[in-house]
């Protein structure tokens, strides 16, 4: 059973996380087939990824990064640290064609593709000259772990979800950090 109450969802999904840290930061946050990674590991390394994305970016720009990543702690990581840049991500499924997966990134104007060298050779195809990447698995040590303190309203858009396009051009939804929260609590309390 999930910790909060519905005054909680009037949070940003960021906010909400970095307050579960403090509460549990030694405890298990993900246990994936290759490693765990506590709370404050994977805040650590979403942190890092932020601050990736936002050298790529400019830290003012608001807009869509995608993920390119196997369902792997990878992916928590990559939307975490997407989300901790104040960015709305955009999963793009690694079974996917290439031309789906370009119609999406074109549809979404994603800016920045995040992946990792399982993907990366992908992604740059994808990426071109127009978009930046970053890869999960070369971040270096010149990137802060600590919080970026950016204000994320509730509202703000976080995923942008495309239909798999199988009648045609794949439709894209979106869902904003209150609505995800809202979600999250619903399942955490059954």
């Amino acid at each position: 059973m999930v910790d909060y109450g519905y005054e909680e969802i009037e949070k940003s999904l960021t906010e909400r996380f970095e307050k579960q840290v403090v509460k549990y930061g030694g405890r298990v946050a993900i246990r994936a087939l290759t490693r765990s990674l506590s709370y404050n590991e994977l805040n650590a390394l979403a942190n890092r990824v932020a601050r990736a994305i936002l050298q790529n970016l400019g830290e003012s720009e608001r807009g869509v990064c995608a993920f390119l990543v196997e369902h792997s702690e990878a992916q928590e990581i990559a939307v975490l640290g997407i989300l901790k840049a104040g960015q709305t991500f955009v999963p793009l499924d690694t079974g996917l064609p290439p031309e789906a997966m370009g119609e999406i990134l074109e549809d979404s104007r994603a800016s920045v593709i995040v992946t990792n060298d399982e993907n990366l050779r992908l992604a740059e195809g994808l990426a071109g000259s127009r978009r930046g990447i970053v890869n999960t698995d070369r971040l270096g040590v010149g990137f802060s772990e600590d919080n970026l303190h950016l204000s994320i309203s509730p509202d703000q858009p976080a995923c942008l979800y495309y239909s798999s396009g199988s009648t045609g051009k794949p439709k894209g939804a979106m869902s904003n950090h209150r609505t995800l929260l809202h979600f999250i609590k619903c399942i955490s309390d059954l």
